[in-house]
């Protein structure tokens, strides 16, 4: 075997081994690839869950406020209604005369308690 010979099974060998490695980096490139659009796709639902119960709450919140708006309305001539929005903290307070004649009363919600963690 000549030293001509020998270079070129080396070289053939190292070019065969670079190429080993490439093929092996390609599949773990294309397999991370699919664990990332995957990751996406999961990241993307949780976010429009998440949208969606923002809204939700945002309705129950408008929902709240025209309920109290109405109990404010009601307890003006309701005492028993009065009674008990002041047993739960709320306070009745007249609104100020607006540019149409119907003033409703405004219902002063209390401060919101922190849940404890």
């Amino acid at each position: 075997m000549t030293v001509r010979t020998m270079i070129k099974k080396i070289s053939h060998l190292v070019a065969l081994a670079l190429s080993v490695t490439c093929l092996i980096l390609a599949a773990m490139t294309v397999k991370a690839s699919r664990a990332n659009a995957e990751k996406q796709r999961q990241l993307q639902q949780f976010a429009a869950a998440l949208q969606n119960e923002a809204q939700n709450i945002q309705g129950t919140e408008r929902i709240s406020r025209n309920i109290l708006t109405d109990l404010g309305s009601a307890a003006v001539s309701n005492a028993n209604i009065r009674a008990m929005l002041e047993k739960h903290g709320y306070k009745l307070t007249a609104n100020p005369p607006a540019s149409s004649s119907t003033a409703l009363p405004i219902v002063t919600t209390p401060p919101t308690q922190t849940a404890p963690d």
